[in-house]
């Protein structure tokens, strides 16, 4: 849409024609208010009065690439003459080594036009940072930087380092944490912190997102599960297939917990541990039966109440795979552990009794009375509980299989009830220190959510997926941008709607480059505005109506070409689903249009599109930016070039303008209504990709648009 335009300006500017640059150099310490005003003409506004020692008003020139969707915006060349610049030579302002000049401040410039008579009413034209001087005894040229030099950096921001992460492997130190966002399955994490302590809460800990934010990362997954083996949340990649492993079931990965609120995963104790694959048996005879998966579930909810006159077993197995041929420890050590809460009721002490796979007594847990509430009279852990991590040690050479048994045995006369609530029951597979760093760990996660106003997708708390939105998230959290076209976003979103990006990305980028891929993966156009404004614009797959018609008889030089047919595309093949362990593409939807090729004369191997998208992981959405880049490209574009008065000076880029009484065709084509070519709607409107202001016109380029629906 077009910038804002202060009331009554444009109006203004077409009947005085007159146009005056006002600009205001801002100087002294950080944050401080002073400026020096100077204008094209000698102006009082506002109670200040502008140095006339601009000799004209300096051209503002920024656009984007319609193909590569890259943008570029150029710095102001603010040129200052006459006697009264002597004295702002002679002023230490301009730089004597202490933090009071214009190096670094801001410049503000603004176009006045009669009838204005304050300085917030006239047009913002360009706003930036002072960074370069050149001046000889009468002529300083001021060089104002725009935002998109200086406001974009390096991502991800957060390198493991030994200050940072001084419990962190070496095998971690110099990568970064990735910026996690969408759906992900299988993304790669990082081990920061190897601290171990197996009673207290420090645990090694594999980070997904190098940002803090208050939701659950971790994806849903079930617990309990015959061969094949339940889905994540844990991968090793053995170099030929992930391989599932989960963490210890100590509630750490329940809704609201601690160390999900940072999309954290911790492990169980040691060098690295994990729990395995680690299930209990679903045979009818495993606890209460339909509640075996809460025997691994970290609830400590009740699972099983059992009366009996006489001794009763209950028998929880517990499988583990040999992972010699995965993972380099195959002789690594498993730990079998235990924790239960229970209650009973008697008329006498009983004894719970714990065996393993071989018939042996491991331990005993003597029930006590009615009266009483402990196990053996427990008091660390609290009462009510019975905790062991040394129920056994065993090898692991192959794979294994370990059965449980409780037995209830009743001491006196009378029924016994015994209420257990398994707190945590298992196997952990210790990997060594020399092996933990060997495999690469994934996880499956959601990534980013949305705070709870709903600042970047509309809904609170929701998952942040869709491309602009995304790109809204990193822009205010990861490169602090404070000044975004927030309804320019919501607009594209409308745009959008449907489409998901996913990745987790740790190979360092500008965040520029990065804006960049996810604008040309979802057919938008991040920039920078001269305004210093951080927005998109969004191509629609349809248009009914322009932002603005425009009478050809106000056009300057117009001229016509067209896209070469050397960059057609009639065939278009998008890769998706990056596999970040191996690099490789897992997925791939493609289209063509044969009718194109036989009217444009071309094979189908010269004008095929390979595309890699590597935000992309939703099949529907690969296949949104196939027909989008397939019904974009298969027939030449005709392009504009023209010059408008000054009062269409607002007119930016994505804005859709439409041409009146245009006095000849345009490629045999009348642009003044919609046409059909080869079977497709040539639009009558032209999409802004390129603008150039002065103080008297503005310039533009623009695409004529097409039907993509």
């Amino acid at each position: 849409m077009p910038i804002s335009m202060p009331a009554g300006w444009r109006e203004s500017a077409a009947v005085s024609r007159r146009i005056v640059a006002l600009a205001r150099l801002y100087y002294g310490p950080e944050g401080s208010t002073d400026y020096v005003p100077v204008g094209s003409a000698g102006i009082s506004l506002g109670g200040d009065e502008y140095i006339p020692v601009m000799p004209n008003i300096p051209s503002v020139d920024y656009g984007v690439d319609p193909v590569t969707h890259a943008a570029e915006i150029g710095n102001l060349r603010l040129r200052l003459i006459n006697q009264r610049v002597s004295d702002l030579l002679a002023d230490p302002l301009l730089g004597s080594g202490s933090d009071t000049g214009f190096e670094n401040r801001k410049c503000e410039l603004r176009l006045w036009t009669a009838g204005i008579n304050n300085w917030d009413n006239c047009l913002l034209y360009y706003s930036g940072i002072m960074r370069h001087f050149e001046h000889d005894g009468s002529d300083l040229v001021v060089e104002v930087e725009s935002q998109d030099r200086l406001a974009h950096l390096d991502l991800p921001r957060t390198e493991v380092t030994l200050a940072a992460y001084p419990t962190a492997p070496t095998t971690a130190l110099g990568r970064y944490l990735p910026i996690c966002m969408g759906s992900i399955d299988y993304a790669p994490g990082i081990i920061t912190d190897n601290t171990v302590d197996l009673w207290t809460s420090s645990y090694p800990l594999v980070r997904f997102d190098d940002t803090t934010y208050a939701a659950n990362g971790l994806k849903g997954y079930n617990t309990v599960s015959s061969s094949p083996y339940a889905k994540g949340p844990l991968f090793a990649w053995s170099g030929q297939r992930f391989v599932p492993a989960r963490t210890d079931t100590d509630r750490r990965y329940t809704s609201g917990s601690t160390q999900l609120a940072d999309c954290r995963m911790d492990f169980d104790q040691s060098a690295i541990n994990l729990l395995m694959e680690v299930y209990p048996s679903t045979a009818s005879a495993t606890w209460d039966g339909a509640n075996s998966a809460r025997v691994t579930d970290g609830s400590s909810a009740l699972l099983s109440t059992k009366s009996a006159n006489a001794p009763w077993t209950r028998t929880v197995n517990l499988r583990i795979d040999d992972l010699g041929n995965y993972i380099a420890s195959k002789d690594a050590l498993v730990y079998a552990f235990c924790r239960i809460d229970g209650t009973t009721q008697a008329d006498s002490t009983g004894t719970l009794k714990l065996f393993d796979s071989s018939g042996n007594s491991v331990t005993v847990l003597n029930l006590p009375a009615a009266t009483t509430s402990t196990f053996n009279n427990m008091t660390d852990p609290p009462p009510d509980s019975y905790s062991d991590r040394n129920l056994g040690t065993y090898r692991l050479t192959g794979d294994a299989e370990f059965h449980y048994e409780l037995r209830g045995v009743k001491s006196g006369s009378g029924a016994y009830n015994v209420s257990l609530s398994p707190y945590e029951l298992g196997l952990v597979l210790i990997i060594n220190e020399g092996d933990h760093a060997n495999p690469q760990w994934f996880a499956n996660v959601d990534g980013r959510k949305d705070d709870g106003s709903g600042t970047y997708t509309g809904t609170a708390g929701a998952l942040i997926e869709l491309p602009t939105d995304i790109i809204h998230q990193i822009a205010a959290s990861d490169v602090a941008i404070t000044d975004i076209d927030t309804a320019a976003f919501s607009a594209s979103r409308t745009v959008l709607s449907g489409w998901k990006h996913a990745f987790a990305w740790s190979d360092v980028r500008s965040s520029k480059e990065l804006f960049t891929t996810l604008g040309r993966q979802a057919k938008s156009f991040p920039y920078f505005g001269p305004d210093r404004n951080f927005t998109v614009a969004t191509i629609a797959d349809t248009y009914s109506s322009s932002n603005r018609s425009i009478d050809f008889d106000i056009v300057g030089e117009p001229r016509f070409r067209r896209t070469r047919l050397d960059d057609l595309i009639t065939k278009v093949v998008v890769k998706y689903g990056l596999n970040y362990a191996t690099g490789t593409y897992e997925n791939q939807v493609s289209g063509s249009d044969s009718t194109q090729q036989s009217r444009y004369n071309v094979t189908e191997a010269q004008s095929t599109a390979i595309f890699e998208a590597d935000a992309i992981r939703d099949t529907p959405t690969a296949g949104k930016l196939r027909d989008y880049l397939l019904r974009q490209w298969k027939q030449p574009h005709n392009l504009f070039e023209g010059s408008l008065p000054v009062d269409h000076i607002d007119l930016d880029i994505g804005d859709v303008i439409e041409f009146n009484n245009v006095p000849y065709n345009v490629h045999g084509e009348d642009i003044t209504q919609n046409q059909t070519r080869n079977g497709q709607t040539i639009y009558k409107y032209w999409w802004i990709y390129r603008v150039r202001r002065t103080g008297t016109h503005i310039q533009i380029k623009a695409i004529q648009l097409h039907d993509l629906s």
